[in-house]
């Protein structure tokens, strides 16, 4: 018996993988049900399995103190645990998100009483086996009952940072979450205000005044039904530079140098609307600043300079920035034409030594569709043209734009030709595309799949949704995880460049200069070679360890694994391994590895966003992958190699 129970362990350890392709690549959860598809769930009487999930959270661990994230990261668990939808949680994580920012007059706080089961690895030794087909199935004449159950409390507010240090908390009934069958009958509360515990009722809102530029624990004290308690503990941080009012690093401000203009909030621009691909039509607004070259605050020597990709909108005039992921701040829209490494700003140059009046273009929707952000630019285009006339100023405009600032000002400029008519000549001398997009962009596709299977975890799942699956992102990627993210590029390069037509005529536009500028090697000098492993991923779980890893896209004609990640579960000991494979089938080099416009994936991935679980390690090999290859920003023709240096 000892014997067998040994060859067992070894079987199950060495045996029991889930490897997929491309096509068929499956999350975590996937994984765990087709192995354990034959096991009975008749005892996990919850309907709510924590095993079929990355326990980011250790709710098995019942830790008692939490905040926003921790909170919302169990909630998002405990949904996708559920195996019996009956029984799931009301809301998904995005719908919660939703509901929580529509409210902007209180701090809610958050009630997690939710009974779980989980496996006992115990009894799971014993119980379950593999076939001479190394097919689980479990003995179910042992007796045991295969799954514990538990019991998680964890009450936060649904905020982690708050600007003010007056603060009104409210106990709607509407996130107290509970599937136990003994409830809270009774709430203390210390704030952590100096005032000491006090009783509060479900549905009551309680004032609290806070000392200003701190961290606060709130304690919790439940008590149930049955008349026992549990105490549990919150963080909040209270006057502390929170997310939209960052302290500007150098440069981040135009220091009153300027007479500024300030078009935003009532004032902003309203594009014309514009019909997407879905058929919904609707209108984009932009905020605009304009840095005048003369204290008369005159526009008579326009440069106007639209911002890019920006999904949650991190990049904003002075004043508005937000932070990244990390929590530090964002740079403004002003800091951004700082030179890298040099002791010169762009703006400056421009407006002190040339006399430009600098016209910044700040679109909130950055992660939105390129042609409906394009409208909001055509908009500000009329605008200046209008005070041009009213200025008696016989200036013509000058457009840039960087990144997918490129893309909003081609699809704009060629759409006012096309419909000049309707609105009105552009009056533009000169557009410059810098490191612009024009045949597409690149995330590597192994960050992709690496962000698709965790994206479980609250941070990599805002990663995943908000910038690798948003419209702009879908519209511009060459290569992407989803096929209905890539139908949108096909969408957008296809229908708008070639056979120029969505929804209108609409190519590059003729009537002025182009120039398209890029970053990158004038030597083809690489990155990165296929098949390079680019960073390790390996979060400590508990009892559970993952082992993951991401590689570059291959080289022309090559097979490489670009993600590849092993799940060591503890019931027996056993390896879920999964990994997503890439073939080149083209004559180009590996885009990841390509000369052109770098971009710091893997380090954000290591800095911002992998930063959730007990000892994570992120072993980085490469900060970079080639992001804008030099072919598509100057928009070569032949589809040439990535790696040309003719």
């Amino acid at each position: 018996m000892i014997f067998m129970k040994k060859n067992l362990f070894l079987m199950l350890t060495l045996s029991i993988f889930l490897t997929n392709n491309l096509q068929a690549q499956q999350d975590f959860t996937e994984a765990f049900d087709n192995i354990f598809v034959n096991i009975s769930l008749t005892d996990a009487t919850t309907g709510v399995l924590y095993d079929r999930v990355i326990p980011f959270a250790n709710l098995k661990s019942k830790p008692d103190t939490a905040d926003m994230y921790l909170f919302l990261q169990a909630y998002s668990e405990l949904y996708e645990a559920a195996f019996d939808i009956n029984k799931r949680l009301p809301f998904d994580l995005e719908s919660l998100e939703n509901i929580i920012s529509n409210n902007t007059s209180y701090v809610d706080i958050g009630i997690l009483h939710y009974r779980f089961n989980a496996i006992d690895t115990l009894v799971a030794q014993q119980t379950l086996y593999l076939d001479a087909n190394n097919v689980l199935y479990e003995n179910r004449g042992m007796g045991a009952s295969l799954y514990n159950e538990d019991t998680i409390l964890l009450i936060s507010p649904l905020i982690d940072e708050f600007s003010d240090n007056n603060i009104t908390f409210r106990f709607s009934t509407l996130f107290h979450f509970d599937n136990t069958n003994n409830p809270i009958t009774q709430l203390h509360v210390d704030f952590d205000d100096g005032n000491g515990m006090q009783i509060v009722g479900l549905n009551s809102t309680i004032h609290v005044n806070y000392p200003i530029g701190d961290e606060h624990v709130i304690c919790f004290i439940a008590t149930y039904g049955n008349g026992l308690s549990d105490t549990c503990y919150a963080k909040i941080a209270v006057g502390l530079e929170t997310r939209g009012s960052c302290t500007p690093p150098p440069f981040q401000t135009s220091e009153g140098k300027y007479e500024i203009d300030k078009f935003e909030g009532s004032s902003a621009f309203t594009g014309y609307s514009y019909t997407d691909y879905d058929n919904t039509t609707k209108s984009n607004k932009g905020n605009v600043w304009v840095y005048y070259a003369n204290p008369d605050k005159i526009l008579r020597k326009p440069v106007l300079i639209v911002d890019g990709f920006d999904p949650g909108n991190v990049r904003q005039h002075e004043s508005h920035s937000n932070s990244y992921a990390d929590g530090t701040c964002g740079k403004s829209l002003w800091a951004m034409l700082k030179l890298e490494g040099q002791n010169a700003h762009l703006g400056d140059t421009l407006i002190q030594k040339y006399g430009y009046d600098l016209v910044v273009l700040d679109l909130p929707d950055g992660g939105g569709y390129i042609e409906r952000n394009a409208m909001v630019a055509i908009k500000v285009i009329q605008w200046i043209n209008q005070k041009l006339q009213a200025n008696n100023s016989n200036h013509e405009i000058v457009v840039v734009g960087p990144s997918m600032g490129g893309q909003i000002t081609r699809y704009a400029l060629a759409y006012m030709e096309a419909h000049e008519n309707i609105y009105g000549n552009h009056n533009c001398r000169l557009w410059i595309s810098f490191d612009s997009p024009h045949q597409g962009a690149n995330i590597s596709m192994g960050a992709q799949a690496w962000a698709y299977y965790f994206r479980g975890m609250y941070k990599i799942g805002e990663l995943w949704k908000d910038k690798l699956m948003c419209t702009a992102a879908s519209q511009m990627l060459i290569l992407h995880k989803s096929s209905d993210a890539h139908q949108k590029f096909n969408k957008y390069y296809n229908l708008n460049n070639h056979t120029i037509g969505y929804p209108e005529k609409m190519y590059y536009p003729d009537n002025l200069r182009r120039v398209a500028v890029s970053n990158g090697s004038l030597h083809g000098t690489k990155c990165g070679n296929g098949g390079d492993r680019a960073f390790r991923y390996n979060p400590n779980l508990g009892i559970e360890q993952i082992a993951s890893s991401v590689y570059l896209y291959p080289e022309a004609g090559q097979t490489v694994k670009v993600f590849d990640v092993w799940h060591l579960m503890p019931f027996p000991p056993f390896i879920i391994r999964n990994h997503w494979t890439e073939t080149n089938n083209t004559t180009k080099c590996s885009i990841d590895g390509a000369p052109g416009g770098l971009y710091d994936t893997f380090f954000q991935i290591k800095d911002g966003y992998a930063q959730f679980g007990i000892g994570v390690i992120v072993l980085l090999d490469k900060e970079k992958h080639c992001f804008m290859p030099i072919t598509s920003v100057l928009d070569i023709s032949g589809n040439m190699n990535y790696c040309t240096n003719k």
